[in-house]
């Protein structure tokens, strides 16, 4: 591992922090007014529980934010991005399937 994003050799981190050119990139994702602001948040320290969070989301493909954002976008996009209780459902949930 690196101790900055921006040393690792395969991250458009170094791009962006250093305002340079990146034929693979193109054009600059920040101008130079807002570079400072992303500088500052990859200098900052993020709390373990939020990396973990950002790891389970990154890792399952689940959305990361609050349930009532996920639940909110869930509807929008009309799927069920919340993950369902483990094991079997219990009985009564579904009172129209038949009966085996």
């Amino acid at each position: 591992m690196v101790e900055r994003a921006e040393d690792y050799s395969y991250s458009s981190t170094r791009a962006h922090v250093n305002g340079s050119e990146d034929a693979v990139l193109g054009e600059d994702l920040f101008h130079n007014d807002r570079r400072r602001g992303y500088i500052l948040l990859l200098r900052s320290d993020i709390p373990q529980k939020e990396i973990e969070r950002l790891s389970y989301a990154t890792k399952t493909g689940r959305p990361l934010g609050s349930k009532e954002s996920v639940v909110e976008m869930g509807k929008k996009l009309e799927r069920r991005l919340l993950q369902r209780p483990k094991g079997r459902s219990r009985k009564g949930l579904y009172p129209n399937l038949p009966k085996p």
